[in-house]
């Protein structure tokens, strides 16, 4: 009876370890699978961001030369203009710093 009941048990884990082994299967070749579609999505969402980068700097240049039209456009572009103007001058403020530092060994 004691070996019956041990068999029984036994083969329970066995069971439930076969399941485990199944899923842990299913869930690599899910997990794989969900990784590349991640990856292929976000080379896409680059990809994407690139064109909208291109089209803003197409937009800009019309906008230098005063062919953009477009008013919400048009107040985008200044707007650019402002925080370039800006960036432009803490850049400049920190290559001013960099040339006052001087490095001891």
């Amino acid at each position: 009876m004691v070996g019956n009941v041990f068999k029984k048990f036994t083969d329970k884990v066995g069971n439930i370890l076969n399941e485990v082994k199944t899923i842990l299967k299913q869930d690599t070749v899910y997990g794989i699978r969900l990784g590349q579609a991640k990856i292929k999505e976000i080379k896409l969402e680059q990809k994407k961001l690139q064109k909208l980068i291109e089209i803003g700097r197409k937009a800009y240049v019309l906008y230098k030369k005063g062919l953009l039209k477009e008013q919400e456009l048009q107040k985008l572009c200044n707007q650019l203009e402002i925080l370039e103007t800006a960036a432009r001058t803490y850049h400049n403020m920190a290559d001013s710093y960099k040339k006052k530092i001087k490095f001891k060994l």
